[in-house]
């Protein structure tokens, strides 16, 4: 189920990419339009062809599309650039899972291949009781898992399983 969740929503981030990669070859084309707009523009002003505040306002209209197009352009990349290391993440992450797939004992090999880090916060008390907050990021920043545990109840339980080991020994 997890594969199949990762594969459509991986579908929809293809075609996005997809789309994206046509408009940057759009906007780079337009942007080399431009350059030759601007070549003909300042040939023709030298030449005395344009009048001085014909060639002042084209040139700001050039100046200010030309920009926007560069800003356009790099917010695209870096959107696609993102998405490409997102699909590569995640391509990562499922083949290690996969190796993973039946796991008889964890070792810290394993540990080490599926998790980045693990976040323990400070403990806080509610009601009497003792809660603390875990956090498990895992590689390639696909999945981070967070649950807050009662240790009272962890620790009791911990406590009364090590004194019923004592009794009998």
């Amino acid at each position: 189920v997890l594969f199949r969740s990762a594969d459509m929503s991986g579908e929809q981030s293809n075609k996005n990419v997809v789309a994206a990669n046509k408009t940057l070859a759009k906007y780079k084309k337009r942007i080399d339009e431009i350059g030759i707009l601007f070549t003909h523009l300042f040939e023709e002003h030298a030449l005395g062809k344009i009048p001085d505040d014909r060639y002042d306002e084209m040139s700001a209209s050039y100046n200010a599309e030309l920009e926007k197009l560069k800003s356009d352009n790099a917010e695209l990349q870096k959107f696609v650039d993102e998405r490409e290391q997102k699909k590569s993440d995640i391509t990562q992450f499922i083949d290690l899972v996969r190796k993973y797939e039946s796991i008889p004992e964890l070792t810290p090999e394993v540990v080490h291949d599926l998790v980045e880090k693990i976040v323990v916060h400070e403990a806080t008390k509610r009601y009497k009781r003792r809660y603390q907050q875990v956090e498990i990021h895992f590689r390639f920043n696909v999945v981070s898992v967070s649950a807050t545990v009662d240790t009272r109840n962890y620790t009791n339980e911990a406590s009364q399983e090590y004194e019923k080991a004592e009794v009998q020994a």
